[in-house]
């Protein structure tokens, strides 16, 4: 495989993100996020002799973080965190509850990040869950709080748990360009014609 990078990119601003909900046909566009970070777990596998390490081996071990701030629009978060708008009948009208057990639903996240020159990157999260968030009111503060989610990031049917590209690395024509990132992205489409997911089947 490829390097993705020859020079260097460093991830100055996030743009743009765009978030799928299991179950929605279209991603919702959010105008950038206050931050973003990510985090990879890792499985460190140690030979020894006689007490003594003379080996280590470290593989991804398929799961991640990725932990966003950003202005969500209502519905949307709703949905995300798993929040019910009547509860079935249960509530009266117009009252939104956050059930003490509910299945949070997967999400797809799709991200355009730009370096200090203005050149963008974009990234995809085939396979996300909320895991937790927090809010906050400052009562007539300088800036509206941001809501911070944590996802926790798990492999797609391709054995993938993150995709990036730089903009002018990718194709000009075709089902994903870097002018429908942000709108089409999916894992299927991402795939080169004639390769194998996970499960060994052939794509294409």
């Amino acid at each position: 495989m490829d390097q993705i990078f020859e020079g260097v990119f460093s991830e100055y601003t996030v743009k743009n993100v765009a978030l799928k909900p299991a179950g929605a046909e279209s991603y919702t566009n959010i105008d950038g996020a206050g931050s973003a970070s990510e985090e990879y777990e890792r499985k460190v596998i140690t030979k020894a002799k006689s007490n003594v390490v003379v080996k280590k081996i470290a593989r991804s071990a398929g799961s991640g973080t990725l932990t966003m701030s950003l202005h969500v629009p209502m519905a949307l978060y709703n949905t995300m965190q798993g929040m019910l708008k009547g509860a079935a009948g249960s509530v009266i009208s117009g009252v939104s509850v956050l059930p003490g057990r509910v299945q949070i639903p997967h999400v797809e996240i799709a991200m355009e990040i730009e370096d200090e020159d203005g050149d963008k990157k974009f990234k995809y999260f085939p396979d996300a869950v909320s895991s937790s968030f927090s809010r906050s009111v400052s009562s007539e503060g300088d800036t509206v709080a941001e809501v911070e989610m944590q996802f926790n990031l798990s492999v797609d049917a391709y054995d993938q748990i993150m995709y990036e590209a730089l903009a002018d690395e990718l194709p000009t024509t075709g089902d994903i360009t870097a002018d429908t990132w942000m709108t089409s992205v999916s894992s299927e489409l991402l795939q080169a014609e004639g390769a194998t997911g996970a499960t060994g089947e052939t794509e294409g």
